[in-house]
């Protein structure tokens, strides 16, 4: 049995909302962590970038990142 089968028998669709309900209660009442978890998965992760520079100008920008979307 894979964990995905293993938590749809033992954690049932209620726990699931009201274990989310409890995330955005805490992200609401000013818990980072909450926070910065819904915001991670409910918009993704912003793509990060480097500029790599030469004498003080940039020569190269690279952006990397997973979701495809231009943040």
């Amino acid at each position: 049995m894979g964990l995905a089968a293993l938590l749809d028998e033992c954690w049932t669709v209620e726990q699931r909302k009201a274990c989310i309900r409890q995330l955005a209660t805490n992200a609401a009442t000013g818990d980072m962590e909450a926070v910065k978890l819904l915001m991670s998965y409910t918009f993704g992760k912003p793509r990060e970038s480097v500029d790599l520079t030469s004498d003080g100008e940039v020569v190269l920008k690279v952006i990397y990142g997973n979701d495809g979307a231009d943040n």
